[in-house]
């Protein structure tokens, strides 16, 4: 069952990877590419689908037998928070498969299909130590390649001017997304690689958060500069001690990156930047006019609507009811919290787990999380993969980290 999770995890990661070799993605944002076939835009669906059909069937012969039943780093989902979050996501599943067959629209599709890989990780039986460690490991290895790739796309188009999705021939505004070719997503995709830098020290740390920034400032994608780095400052700000020094550290930070943000907004090249992104800019201003002049029935979920505003909040709201959304968010919202009461609760060992591959991959899943929980008010993140892919797969192991740490801390004190 772990290597179908990975398998899951190397088709959201890779599955874009053709956009950038073969210029297929969107013909009106490259003059260089074409618009993407629908069997090739299609084919992750028919990939996830037949891992999930797998997982199923091996969650079906294990119903009754489990393997572990005495190894403390399995989790039971019989835990009735976690059972809870299993009824109502599922319930939610099938909710939105309703909707796109009444409505045959495909946003509620887009939007929850991959939600079931969140209920088949915490049902199912395997070893949680290896799961952690393995998707550390494919993770780690995975970061690196991303980065590499991105500073390769962009001295492509130094030399050679090759341009990748998101630019004009002569533009200033030429956006980078590394094997994603799509800035937006590439960004937020890279709230969960800025922790794995813990895992390093000297010169590899200082190259990999080097090409790290470098790479978030060729995305160009404010809402996803702005939500990760929020993301991991808040992130950061929970996790580790906070000593005088730290503080002092971080404010001067802050005063400094605002005061470089407000020199570096008045360059000149900076200007026709936001210039060219004016068009943009004034959408996303306006992302909750599609509010406006909405019914009661509309606010219910009655008239779903499809994708129409550049925020994830509006379109869910719009399409499945207030009250569904209410309940979704609140459960995610949970989640996280439950998740910060765990940073909380080991913090005072924060020098040793910050060199544990199982807590730092917490991190990075806490980071993503957060960071989509804030860029989804103005971005459609629900519907850009592989965000929405990834989004129940790192929400899943939030669920299931505390648990196993909390296992392995209790077989100890019982020793």
């Amino acid at each position: 069952m772990i290597k179908l999770f990975l398998f899951y995890l190397l088709t959201a990661l890779y599955y874009n990877s053709y956009r950038y070799i073969l210029k297929i993605n969107n013909a009106r944002t490259s003059p260089t590419y074409s618009d993407t076939p629908s069997w090739l835009s299609g084919g992750k669906y028919i990939i996830i689908l037949f891992i999930f059909c797998l997982i199923l069937s091996l969650l079906a012969m294990r119903k009754k037998k489990n393997n572990y039943s005495n190894n403390p780093t399995v989790f039971s989902a019989k835990n009735k928070k976690h059972a809870t979050y299993v009824m109502f996501f599922l319930a939610f599943y099938f909710y939105s498969i309703v909707i796109t067959g009444i409505t045959s629209d495909f946003y509620a599709f887009e939007a929850t299909f991959f939600f079931p890989i969140f209920i088949f990780i915490l049902l199912g039986d395997f070893d949680r130590h290896a799961f952690f460690n393995k998707v550390f490991n494919f993770l780690k290895a995975s970061v690196w390649i991303f980065l590499i790739v991105d500073i390769i796309q962009y001295l492509l188009f130094y030399f050679f001017n090759r341009l990748p999705a998101l630019a004009y021939e002569g533009s200033v505004s030429v956006r980078f997304g590394s094997l994603q070719d799509d800035p937006n997503g590439y960004a937020f995709l890279m709230s969960s690689f800025y922790f794995v830098g813990m895992y390093y020290r000297g010169i590899a740390r200082f190259m990999f958060y080097s090409l790290f920034v470098v790479n978030l400032l060729l995305t160009i994608s404010f809402t996803g500069m702005a939500a990760v780095l929020l993301a991991i400052a808040i992130v950061t700000l929970l996790s580790s001690k906070l000593t005088f020094n730290k503080l002092i550290l971080y404010w001067s930070s802050l005063v400094v990156a605002v005061a470089g943000v407000i020199v570096i907004s008045q360059l000149p090249l900076v200007q026709k930047i936001i210039s060219t992104k004016q068009g943009s800019i004034d959408q996303h201003a306006n992302l909750f006019s599609a509010l406006t002049g909405i019914g009661v029935s509309d606010v219910f979920g009655f008239n779903p609507v499809g994708w129409i505003a550049e925020s994830a909040y509006v379109n869910i709201l719009l399409n499945f009811g207030v009250i569904v959304t209410c309940v979704i968010y609140f459960l995610v919202a949970s989640i996280l919290y439950s998740y910060i009461r765990y940073l909380t609760k080991v913090k005072p060992d924060y020098n040793r787990l910050k060199k544990e591959p199982v807590y730092i991959l917490g991190l990075c899943a806490f980071s993503f999380s957060l960071s989509i929980f804030i860029g989804g008010v103005n971005l459609p993140l629900e519907v850009v993969f592989p965000v929405n892919a990834l989004f129940p797969f790192f929400l899943s192991l939030l669920c299931i980290i505390p648990s196993y740490r909390y296992a392995l801390d209790n077989a100890y004190q019982s020793e």
